[in-house]
């Protein structure tokens, strides 16, 4: 009987438990990652035209769809229990990005939150054209000013093409999260030189901050230097008016002694006199 008890207890827990969960069926082109509460779950593929997670808690989940140089999809979707939740994933974009020169500014829409960075760009001649083919929109970019700024790029690497009538210059560049990096192409004699501003001015605040520990650590010893000379010189001076007032009293102890001997050498002169 409690064999048999234990068996029902098992069956309907196992299905309590099936009905609090559900699948979420996702439909979207091969080799996508697949991530759920920012945990990975797998790539999309041919055979399910998509992927199938499988044990979904029912309620809120948080969803995301990635694709190698595009931006990610993020969402939260809500999943009752027990069902199989279709989601179809939405067409990417490149990387969107932000794109000044001097004050004239252009802004594609962002689909997700990434670790972004900025790229600075100064050529010779000022009028080039710029490449960037994992970035949409970045194709024969004509630049018409001194600085070409490029922002919100997310961290990455990326081959920039620089063109100038018919010479062609490629370069790899690392943009990391918070970078600034500035490069300079000569597309006359093909110098091209790459600064990374957000460092050097970490540098510059890390100098800026020693040197100003190192003026507080002088100004200490200064000030303690200063302290110790004053307690020195208080101590000579409390020295130099004892020893003063000794002189003083021994002065004084000398004249009254002699005063003293004056006197009792006139009474007995006058003594000897007077008899």
């Amino acid at each position: 009987m409690k064999k048999i008890l234990t068996l029902v207890i098992i069956t309907f827990g196992s299905q309590l438990i099936q009905a609090q969960t559900a699948y979420i069926q996702v439909t979207g082109e091969p080799d996508l990652s697949v991530y759920l509460n920012n945990q990975f779950k797998g790539k999309t593929t041919v055979e399910y035209n998509g992927y199938i997670i499988e044990n979904v808690t029912a309620g809120k989940n948080l969803i995301k769809i990635e694709k190698e140089g595009y931006t990610p999809f993020e969402e939260t979707i809500n999943v009752k229990a027990g069902e199989v939740f279709s989601y179809k994933v939405k067409p990417f974009t490149k990387h969107s990005v932000y794109i000044s020169e001097q004050g004239n500014t252009g802004q594609t829409e962002k689909k997700a939150v990434v670790e972004t960075g900025k790229l600075i760009v100064q050529s010779v001649p000022i009028e080039i054209k710029i490449s960037i083919p994992e970035i949409e929109g970045i194709d024969n970019k004509l630049k018409t000013k001194d600085e070409w700024i490029l922002e919100k790029v997310p961290q990455g690497n990326y081959k920039v093409i620089f063109s100038f009538n018919q010479k062609v210059i490629e370069k790899n560049i690392t943009i990391k999260k918070d970078d600034e990096i500035s490069v300079f192409v000569n597309m006359l004699n093909g110098d091209f030189k790459v600064v990374d501003l957000a460092a050097e001015k970490r540098l510059k605040k890390s100098n800026e901050r020693a040197k100003a520990e190192q003026e507080r650590v002088q100004n200490e010893k200064l000030a303690r230097e200063k302290a110790e000379n004053d307690r020195l010189s208080e101590e000579r001076w409390e020295k130099d008016k004892a020893e003063r007032r000794r002189k003083d009293d021994r002065n004084d102890f000398l004249i009254n002694a002699g005063c003293i001997a004056v006197g009792i050498l006139t009474a007995i002169l006058m003594a000897l006199y007077l008899q």
